[in-house]
């Protein structure tokens, strides 16, 4: 009987290079509060890997968000590894975050302002009832 191959499939991660230097920040800003989660360099690694995934799919102005503004909402203990995502997912940030939002701005500019295009709008549903 033939073995059908697993596809070779990585899962997106953030560098250990990304995932250090936030851990590094949240040494930095909550001290032992932060460093007492790690019973050894084991745990820290292993900590390290799953918050790397859980975070892949944030960009980097939602990374840096979230370690700017954490101190605001965690101000004596830092957020677990949900409470940090969910942080930085809230940023609204430079980049539109939807496909709606991305066709809007793909749009052309009106020729006229908003209002003149209210007031012919108006003027031709006004023709159209009348030529009813």
């Amino acid at each position: 009987m033939t073995q059908t191959k697993k596809p070779n499939i990585k899962s997106k991660c953030l560098s250990d290079k990304d995932i250090s230097r936030i851990f590094w920040i949240f040494k930095t800003d909550y001290g032992t509060a932060w460093t007492a989660l790690f019973d050894d360099e084991k745990s820290m690694e292993a900590m390290k890997a799953r918050w790397s995934k859980k975070l892949s799919h944030l960009d980097r102005d939602q990374i840096i968000y979230g370690l700017e503004n954490m101190g605001k909402e965690y101000q004596t203990f830092p957020p677990n590894l949900n409470e940090f995502k969910t942080l930085c997912e809230n940023h609204g940030g430079y980049k539109a975050k939807t496909a709606a939002h991305q066709e809007w701005l793909g749009l052309p500019k009106p020729d006229k302002p908003v209002s003149e295009l209210k007031t012919e709008k108006t003027a031709i549903e006004k023709m159209k009832e009348y030529l009813k």
